[in-house]
């Protein structure tokens, strides 16, 4: 009987809920054109499309890429041409790193290291 007791306590109690963990950094892909100012020559690169999936950012580099061979990219992208023009895609990878300040209980740490 006193065993009977004891599981039924163990399943009447709260359950702990495991924590969820953060990665220590996460991966985004960019798939960028590089614009040029066709007057001035100077040039930027823009982020057109940015995911976490691989393989939907390499589709959309391959489909890109494709587009700037045959003329068609601004057509896809809706640009105009009259003062910047696409001169190069990438495929870029950003590492994001995941670190946070951890919060302390203690209003003003510097104090408990001061002597009196």
């Amino acid at each position: 009987m006193p065993a009977l007791l004891l599981l039924a306590g163990f399943y009447a109690a709260p359950t702990a809920q495991a924590q969820t963990s953060m990665p220590l950094y996460t991966t985004t892909y960019c798939v960028q054109v590089q614009w040029s100012f066709w007057r001035s020559g100077g040039s930027y690169w823009s982020t057109e499309y940015e995911t976490s999936d691989l393989g939907d950012a390499q589709l959309v580099f391959n489909l890109f890429e494709s587009a700037f061979e045959n003329g068609t990219l601004c057509e896809i992208l809706g640009c105009d041409v009259t003062s910047w023009v696409p001169v190069d895609v990438r495929l870029k990878t950003v590492y994001e790193w995941n670190f946070y300040p951890v919060a302390t209980r203690y209003a003003n740490v510097t104090k408990l290291y001061t002597s009196k």
